[in-house]
C-alpha cells in the first residue's frame, strides 16, 4: 500500500482503513496530540473520531442515522485540539458526546457530555413522542 505520506508499506488485509493512510502517519497524528497511551487512544480522541465517522463515512452502520439525515460535525471541530478545548475531556468511559437539539449538528453549544445510560433513555422518550 501507498500511504499519503508517499511511503511504501506492506500491511495485513485486516488492518485496512478507509483512507490511505499508514500506521506510522496514523499514530503520528493521534500522539501529537498527547491522546494515545502504549498505542491505545484516548476516550475523549475515540468520541471525537467516531463522531466525525458517524457523520461522513458512508461505510459506517451509524451512518445512516448522522451523515445520511444531513447531521454534520462544524468545521471548527475538524481539529481535535478545538474539540478538545471546546468540550474539555470525556468524563468517564460511561459518557458519550450528546447533541443537545437532535435536530441540529455536533457544534459547541450544541453538544455535552452524557452518560450513556441517560441518553440511550432520553432518545426511547422522543420515539414514544
Amino acid at each position: 500500500m501507498q500511504c499519503d505520506c508517499g511511503s511504501v508499506h506492506s500491511i495485513v488485509a485486516s488492518s485496512l482503513r478507509q483512507t490511505n493512510e499508514c500506521q506510522q502517519c496514523y499514530w503520528a497524528r493521534v500522539e501529537k496530540h498527547g491522546h494515545t497511551s502504549s498505542g491505545v487512544v484516548s476516550p475523549t480522541y475515540h468520541s471525537w473520531k467516531s463522531m466525525r465517522e458517524r457523520c461522513r463515512d458512508p461505510n459506517k452502520e451509524s451512518y445512516r442515522w448522522y451523515g445520511a439525515k444531513g447531521i454534520k460535525v462544524c468545521e471548527r471541530w475538524d481539529s481535535f485540539d478545538a474539540f478538545l478545548a471546546d468540550m474539555g475531556e470525556r468524563p468517564s468511559r460511561s459518557m458519550v458526546i450528546d447533541r443537545i437539539d437532535a435536530s441540529k449538528d455536533y457544534e459547541p453549544g450544541n453538544c455535552r457530555w452524557l452518560d450513556a445510560r441517560e441518553n440511550v433513555s432520553r432518545a426511547k422518550r422522543k420515539e414514544c413522542h
